[in-house]
């Protein structure tokens, strides 16, 4: 037999190469099917919370379409995989896409949460991002050591802000006046900071938060302890923003839930997960809101100087002395 009368296929079917992709068909078998549980589960069962962390959708989509293409010959297995693959993909972008209507006026705020990433990126790289968004306030973790010396980085690198520095990495930036900042230590090394900001004689409370990356260390506690300080503060305009290091629809968040809606649910347009770049899968940098407050657009912005996208918000908090009309507090389908 000539070489040119070999099928191509032929090189797939040896012994050797058989049994390897049946090795790979199992193993990535049970990694979707136990993905997929931990999905429909969430992380209520502590055991399963870091496998519910490790198997976003997208990536239990990449598995399915893996094993559609091992089991291409077997037409029955292909198309079932294929089907599979559809449902994954369609539950992610219902999942994970949004495209509410911008709602925004030009005197709304713009607020920004950002993960900077340790500054990893350069100083150079982080300050002339946030120079871009030209926010009114800017919230920040993983920003830099709490010194003077990196106070005056942030000045000379994003001009026009008061320059907060909130312990633990955390970092504010105004175009206004900020009051005192109050200390919330939470378990496992989580935390939050609450401060009172005005921008444009519109006053709002912000609390910022850095929930504990540790994939095997639970959430719980520390998110309690955070819907616990929030619940405390529904009297008056609330926003949280943070890296909560837990993904938007974890069964954790529904304490906060409570009394404050996921802003990119609400007003979102586009996609939602937010690390980590360049091909984000997670959506764990959030920002939340209460009904003294309207969130009026949201969007997840790109950039190159971290591995978490920006989030960006236009509200608008009440102005002195008028409230927030009922019709605004309802949710917008």
């Amino acid at each position: 037999m000539t070489f040119a009368a070999l099928k191509p296929r032929s090189y797939l079917r040896t012994p050797a190469l058989i049994q390897i992709r049946a090795w790979a068909g199992t193993i990535v078998t049970w990694l979707v099917a136990i993905g997929v549980f931990a999905r429909l589960s969430r992380d209520e069962l502590p055991w399963l919370a870091t496998i519910y962390y490790a198997t976003p959708l997208p990536l239990l989509a990449m598995g399915a379409v893996l094993l559609m293409g091992i089991h291409w010959e077997k037409k029955p297995r292909r198309y079932r995989w294929m089907f599979c693959a559809g449902l994954l993909i369609l539950a992610n972008l219902t999942e994970d896409w949004r495209g509410r209507p911008d709602r925004s006026h030009r005197d709304d705020l713009k607020v920004v949460f950002w993960n900077a990433c340790r500054i990893n990126h350069g100083w150079e790289s982080v300050t002339a991002e946030a120079r871009s968004w030209d926010a009114d306030v800017i919230a920040l973790v993983e920003a830099g050591r709490g010194t003077e010396r990196n106070r005056e980085r942030w000045r000379d690198g994003v001009p026009g802000y008061t320059v907060n520095l909130l312990g633990g990495g955390l970092m504010l930036l105004v175009r206004g006046e900020s009051g005192e900042s109050t200390v919330h230590e939470f378990s496992n090394n989580s935390r939050a900071r609450q401060i009172r900001v005005t921008v444009d004689g519109r006053s709002m409370t912000l609390v910022i938060v850095d929930i504990d990356a540790n994939p095997f260390s639970s959430r719980r506690e520390a998110l309690a302890q955070l819907a616990e300080v929030a619940d405390g503060l529904t009297h008056e305009p609330v926003l949280i923003l943070g890296d909560f290091n837990t993904p938007a629809d974890s069964a954790l968040l529904r304490p906060l839930r409570t009394n404050y809606r996921l802003a990119f649910d609400e007003a979102g347009q586009g996609y939602r997960s937010t690390w980590p770049i360049p091909f984000p899968v997670l959506s764990i940098d959030q920002a939340w809101f209460n009904s003294q407050i309207e969130v009026t657009a949201c969007q997840h912005l790109w950039t190159g100087a971290s591995d978490h996208r920006p989030v960006s918000l236009k509200v608008r908090p009440p102005r002195p002395g008028v409230a927030i009309s009922p019709a605004s507090k309802q949710p917008k389908g």
